[in-house]
């Protein structure tokens, strides 16, 4: 679970200086994959810390947030498609 959100994360910040994406897309995917591996370390390394809090707190956010980035990420992927298509 922890490799999949750090490629989350490494995905989001390669799109931050290209133009393929929006700036929104790349901030929004930046946002859930920071989320995400916090959960996992926070989980892991912060045995003082309630994990049912951790979980309650960055679970949903980290959700809420990966469903607007695949939504946006898709979304120009299929524009892409399109383009490509047309050509």
């Amino acid at each position: 679970m922890f490799l999949a959100a750090v490629a989350g994360l490494i995905t989001s910040l390669a799109m931050l200086p290209g133009t393929l994406f929006s700036q929104t897309t790349a901030i929004v995917g930046n946002i859930a994959g920071g989320l995400d591996p916090a959960y996992c370390i926070g989980y892991a390394f912060l045995p003082g810390v309630d994990s049912e809090l951790i979980s309650v707190i960055l679970i949903p956010a980290a959700g809420l947030f990966l469903m607007i980035w695949h939504t946006m990420f898709g979304r120009t992927l299929y524009q892409l498609g399109r383009l490509k298509g047309k050509s």
